[in-house]
Protein backbone atom coordinates (compact mmCIF):
# COMPACT_ATOMS: atom_id res chain seq x y z
CA UNK A 1 0.00 0.00 0.00
CA UNK A 2 1.57 3.40 -1.01
CA UNK A 3 1.99 6.49 1.41
CA UNK A 4 -1.03 8.21 -0.32
CA UNK A 5 -3.55 5.13 0.22
CA UNK A 6 -2.05 5.29 4.12
CA UNK A 7 -3.20 8.39 4.39
CA UNK A 8 -6.72 7.84 3.44
CA UNK A 9 -7.12 4.51 5.47
CA UNK A 10 -9.26 4.39 8.38
CA UNK A 11 -6.87 4.93 11.47
CA UNK A 12 -5.02 7.93 10.50
CA UNK A 13 -8.59 9.59 8.50
CA UNK A 14 -10.21 9.37 11.78
CA UNK A 15 -7.05 10.11 14.07
CA UNK A 16 -7.53 13.29 12.25
CA UNK A 17 -10.83 13.73 12.83
CA UNK A 18 -10.69 13.47 15.98
CA UNK A 19 -8.32 16.32 16.39
CA UNK A 20 -10.13 18.51 14.14
CA UNK A 21 -13.21 17.91 16.62
CA UNK A 22 -11.69 18.27 19.90
CA UNK A 23 -9.09 20.69 18.73
CA UNK A 24 -6.36 18.82 20.43
CA UNK A 25 -2.35 19.72 19.66
CA UNK A 26 -0.35 16.78 18.75
CA UNK A 27 2.38 18.30 21.67
CA UNK A 28 -0.88 17.62 23.91
CA UNK A 29 -1.31 14.26 22.98
CA UNK A 30 2.22 13.20 22.78
CA UNK A 31 2.63 14.36 26.47
CA UNK A 32 -0.31 12.44 27.67
CA UNK A 33 0.80 8.94 25.61
CA UNK A 34 4.41 9.89 26.32
CA UNK A 35 6.25 9.69 22.77
CA UNK A 36 7.74 12.79 20.60
CA UNK A 37 5.35 15.18 18.18
CA UNK A 38 7.05 13.18 15.45
CA UNK A 39 5.18 10.39 16.24
CA UNK A 40 2.02 11.81 16.23
CA UNK A 41 2.79 13.18 13.08
CA UNK A 42 3.68 9.79 11.65
CA UNK A 43 0.30 8.24 12.93
CA UNK A 44 -2.07 11.39 11.58
CA UNK A 45 -0.25 10.61 7.92
CA UNK A 46 -0.60 7.04 7.98
CA UNK A 47 3.34 6.76 7.54
CA UNK A 48 3.46 4.27 10.84
CA UNK A 49 1.21 2.85 13.45
CA UNK A 50 0.90 2.84 17.50
CA UNK A 51 1.90 -0.54 19.32
CA UNK A 52 -1.15 -1.73 20.83
CA UNK A 53 -0.05 -0.25 23.78
CA UNK A 54 -0.05 3.29 22.29
CA UNK A 55 -3.12 2.57 20.67
CA UNK A 56 -4.82 2.15 24.02
CA UNK A 57 -4.07 5.40 25.28
CA UNK A 58 -5.37 6.74 22.48
CA UNK A 59 -8.41 5.85 22.74
CA UNK A 60 -8.37 6.85 25.95
CA UNK A 61 -7.53 10.04 25.65
CA UNK A 62 -10.69 10.77 22.99
CA UNK A 63 -12.91 8.40 24.84
CA UNK A 64 -13.69 6.13 21.99
CA UNK A 65 -13.65 2.64 21.60
CA UNK A 66 -10.45 0.52 19.86
CA UNK A 67 -13.26 -0.75 17.17
CA UNK A 68 -13.55 2.98 16.20
CA UNK A 69 -10.03 3.88 15.88
CA UNK A 70 -9.21 0.44 13.93
CA UNK A 71 -12.08 1.14 11.73
CA UNK A 72 -13.98 -2.15 12.46
CA UNK A 73 -17.00 0.22 13.59
CA UNK A 74 -18.14 3.43 13.54
CA UNK A 75 -19.75 4.44 16.63
CA UNK A 76 -17.81 5.73 19.47
CA UNK A 77 -19.34 4.39 21.74
CA UNK A 78 -18.47 0.89 23.36
CA UNK A 79 -22.16 -0.24 24.41
CA UNK A 80 -23.59 0.91 21.24
CA UNK A 81 -21.15 -1.21 19.04
CA UNK A 82 -23.41 -4.61 18.76
CA UNK A 83 -26.46 -1.92 18.09
CA UNK A 84 -25.01 0.11 15.94
CA UNK A 85 -23.13 -2.17 13.30
CA UNK A 86 -26.29 -4.72 13.35
CA UNK A 87 -28.89 -1.97 12.32
CA UNK A 88 -26.88 0.25 10.53
CA UNK A 89 -27.65 3.17 13.62
CA UNK A 90 -25.73 6.36 14.45
CA UNK A 91 -24.97 6.81 18.20
CA UNK A 92 -27.03 9.79 17.96
CA UNK A 93 -30.08 7.57 16.77
CA UNK A 94 -29.30 4.89 19.94
CA UNK A 95 -29.31 8.11 21.95
CA UNK A 96 -32.89 9.12 20.85
CA UNK A 97 -34.26 5.90 20.82
CA UNK A 98 -33.10 5.39 24.78
CA UNK A 99 -34.21 9.16 25.92
CA UNK A 100 -37.63 7.49 24.15
CA UNK A 101 -37.29 4.36 26.18
CA UNK A 102 -36.97 6.34 29.44
CA UNK A 103 -39.37 8.98 28.65
CA UNK A 104 -42.63 9.17 31.07
CA UNK A 105 -45.89 8.94 30.13
CA UNK A 106 -47.29 11.74 27.99
CA UNK A 107 -50.09 11.45 30.59
CA UNK A 108 -48.60 10.57 34.09
CA UNK A 109 -51.83 9.68 35.74
CA UNK A 110 -52.58 7.12 32.52
CA UNK A 111 -50.11 4.18 32.53
CA UNK A 112 -51.86 2.52 29.94
CA UNK A 113 -51.56 4.94 26.88
CA UNK A 114 -48.60 4.32 24.67
CA UNK A 115 -44.86 5.31 25.25
CA UNK A 116 -43.27 6.85 22.18
CA UNK A 117 -40.80 3.99 21.89
CA UNK A 118 -44.54 1.53 21.84
CA UNK A 119 -45.46 4.16 19.05
CA UNK A 120 -42.12 3.69 17.17
CA UNK A 121 -42.15 -0.27 16.97
CA UNK A 122 -45.35 0.11 15.53
CA UNK A 123 -44.43 2.99 12.98
CA UNK A 124 -41.33 0.76 11.80
CA UNK A 125 -43.26 -2.80 12.00
CA UNK A 126 -45.72 -1.03 9.41
CA UNK A 127 -45.99 -2.59 5.52
CA UNK A 128 -45.97 1.07 4.85
CA UNK A 129 -43.07 2.07 6.78
CA UNK A 130 -40.92 0.25 3.61
CA UNK A 131 -42.49 1.97 1.17
CA UNK A 132 -41.86 5.61 3.16
CA UNK A 133 -37.91 5.19 3.43
CA UNK A 134 -37.49 3.82 -0.39
CA UNK A 135 -39.72 6.76 -1.49
CA UNK A 136 -37.27 9.27 0.71
CA UNK A 137 -34.06 7.28 -0.51
CA UNK A 138 -35.42 8.14 -4.26
CA UNK A 139 -35.90 11.48 -3.66
CA UNK A 140 -32.59 11.95 -1.82
CA UNK A 141 -30.88 10.38 -5.10
CA UNK A 142 -33.02 12.10 -7.96
CA UNK A 143 -32.19 15.67 -6.12
CA UNK A 144 -28.16 14.79 -6.14
CA UNK A 145 -28.67 14.01 -9.72
CA UNK A 146 -30.80 17.35 -10.32
CA UNK A 147 -27.46 18.87 -8.66
CA UNK A 148 -24.84 17.00 -10.88
CA UNK A 149 -26.97 18.03 -13.66
CA UNK A 150 -26.72 21.37 -13.46
CA UNK A 151 -22.67 20.93 -13.76
CA UNK A 152 -23.23 19.66 -16.79
CA UNK A 153 -23.76 20.29 -20.82
CA UNK A 154 -27.71 21.66 -21.27
CA UNK A 155 -27.75 18.30 -24.51
CA UNK A 156 -26.50 15.54 -21.41
CA UNK A 157 -28.86 16.78 -18.93
CA UNK A 158 -29.98 13.20 -17.21
CA UNK A 159 -33.42 12.55 -16.58
CA UNK A 160 -34.95 10.59 -13.41
CA UNK A 161 -34.69 7.48 -15.35
CA UNK A 162 -31.25 8.25 -16.76
CA UNK A 163 -31.79 8.45 -20.18
CA UNK A 164 -30.18 10.98 -22.16
CA UNK A 165 -31.58 13.98 -24.09
CA UNK A 166 -31.89 12.24 -27.19
CA UNK A 167 -33.60 9.50 -25.85
CA UNK A 168 -35.77 12.03 -23.84
CA UNK A 169 -37.20 13.02 -27.45
CA UNK A 170 -37.61 9.27 -28.43
CA UNK A 171 -39.20 8.66 -26.02
CA UNK A 172 -42.10 11.55 -25.81
CA UNK A 173 -42.10 10.16 -29.62
CA UNK A 174 -44.13 7.33 -28.25
CA UNK A 175 -45.96 9.18 -25.64
CA UNK A 176 -43.94 8.46 -22.91
CA UNK A 177 -43.76 10.83 -20.40
CA UNK A 178 -40.48 11.24 -18.82
CA UNK A 179 -40.28 13.48 -15.66
CA UNK A 180 -37.37 15.68 -14.55
CA UNK A 181 -35.03 14.74 -12.02
CA UNK A 182 -35.94 17.75 -9.17
CA UNK A 183 -39.87 17.07 -10.29
CA UNK A 184 -39.01 13.24 -9.45
CA UNK A 185 -37.53 14.19 -6.41
CA UNK A 186 -40.31 16.57 -4.91
CA UNK A 187 -42.88 14.02 -6.13
CA UNK A 188 -40.85 11.51 -4.49
CA UNK A 189 -41.18 13.61 -1.43
CA UNK A 190 -44.66 13.82 -0.96
CA UNK A 191 -45.22 10.22 -1.98
CA UNK A 192 -43.57 9.59 1.55
CA UNK A 193 -45.13 11.83 3.75
CA UNK A 194 -48.52 10.25 1.89
CA UNK A 195 -46.95 7.01 2.88
CA UNK A 196 -46.53 8.29 6.67
CA UNK A 197 -49.84 9.53 6.78
CA UNK A 198 -51.33 5.49 5.69
CA UNK A 199 -48.60 4.82 8.61
CA UNK A 200 -50.29 6.71 11.34
CA UNK A 201 -53.80 6.50 10.49
CA UNK A 202 -53.04 2.20 10.41
CA UNK A 203 -51.45 2.34 14.06
CA UNK A 204 -53.41 0.03 16.49
CA UNK A 205 -57.13 0.95 17.02
CA UNK A 206 -57.07 0.90 20.72
CA UNK A 207 -54.78 4.15 20.89
CA UNK A 208 -57.03 6.00 18.57
CA UNK A 209 -60.00 4.55 20.89
CA UNK A 210 -58.54 5.57 24.05
CA UNK A 211 -57.60 9.03 22.77
CA UNK A 212 -61.35 10.06 21.53
CA UNK A 213 -62.84 8.04 24.97
CA UNK A 214 -64.36 5.92 22.55
CA UNK A 215 -63.14 2.42 25.13
CA UNK A 216 -66.00 1.86 27.62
Amino acid sequence: MSDKDNYHSPFPRRLRLLFDETRTSQAVLAEYIGVSRQAISQWSNGNTTPDCFNFKKLAEYFNVPLEYLYGETDSRIQANIRLADELALSDEAIATIIAMKDAPHFDPNDSDSPTKCEILSDIIASTKFGEMMEYIQRAIIEYQNHECAADRDVGTIPDVLGVEYEERKNLSAYGKAVMDADKMAIFCVYQSVDAFKKIVEGLPENYWRKTVGLEQ
